[in-house]
């Protein structure tokens, strides 16, 4: 049976360490085969012996981590993710542990404010995770709305990660929930307009970037998207003072230039449209 084989390995392991005492990847294997049959006591012994041995391996302390929550001893669990983060901070995987832990954690603190501390904490690393890996989004959304689904800048961030995963509908749910928390909250009608205007929902994504410049004036991609969707809808008046607008707090900002180019070819301004496109060069 695969139990039977999985014992033959963990003899096999032990025999080797008898002879080699200092192979980490031994005990880290050892660890590996004895949490295979949800052995977590002794396969944190092992993986202790891995990283005491190795501390700069990333693999050995999220092994270790991992261990450590299946007998919910948080505190240590917490200490070999953030080793493990020190290793490799754009890791996903292990932001979205540290979360997890973290977010155990914060259900058996004794003291609220550290219980709020931690959720904070873990809410921030699945950002991070989120950030790194859109992919992340989908699974990670529902834990974090549970956490804190009354933080505008959640849903906002929930929002923008949505929109990169092509999840539009749940993108325009999200940042529009954002702003009803938050009316003034510029980059939340943003990103709405962002989600919109992959849908093909042309009014009102202007409707929304419109209000994100009126907010933030300086803003010049809320502009650009303007441009762009007037541009689509052939209002190329109002698409072309949207691009001038975007490359008057940006102008360094070629695509507005191309696109500006482009609005003003249309309108058989040639010259013009030759400047414009010169200098989205």
């Amino acid at each position: 049976s695969l139990i039977n084989r999985w014992d033959e390995a963990i003899a096999y392991y032990r025999k080797t360490l008898k002879l080699a005492p200092t192979a980490a990847v031994v005990y880290y294997h050892l660890g590996d085969a004895l949490a295979t049959l949800q052995r977590w006591n002794e396969s944190v012994i092992e993986y202790y012996n891995a990283v005491e041995l190795e501390p700069n391996s990333l693999e050995f302390q999220d092994h270790l981590g991992f261990a450590l929550t299946q007998v919910h001893r948080w505190d240590e669990a917490i200490a070999a993710y953030r080793k493990a983060m020190k290793i490799a901070p754009d890791s996903d995987v292990v932001l979205k542990h540290l979360g997890d832990a973290l977010r155990e954690r914060s259900r058996v603190q004794p003291i609220l404010e550290q219980a709020e501390s931690d959720l904070d904490e873990a809410l921030s690393y699945y950002g991070q995770a989120i950030e790194l890996n859109p992919n992340n989004v989908l699974a990670d959304r529902q834990k974090m709305l549970e956490m804190k689904s009354d933080d505008p800048g959640l849903h906002l961030q929930l929002g923008k990660a949505l929109t990169k995963q092509n999840q539009f509908d749940r993108a325009i749910a999200s940042c529009r929930r954002a702003i009803e928390m938050n009316p003034d909250a510029w980059e939340a009608h943003h990103c709405l307009g962002e989600a919109l205007a992959s849908q093909n929902q042309w009014p009102e994504a202007i409707s929304a970037y419109r209000r994100a410049t009126q907010i933030k004036p300086e803003f010049f991609k809320s502009y650009h998207g303007m441009g762009e969707a007037f541009m689509v809808l052939g209002n190329l008046d109002e698409a072309i003072a949207a691009y001038r607008q975007a490359i008057k707090f940006n102008p360094d900002f070629y695509p507005a230039h191309n696109n500006l180019g482009d609005a003003l070819a249309k309108q058989g301004k040639v010259d013009e449209a030759s400047v414009a496109y010169r200098k989205a060069i």
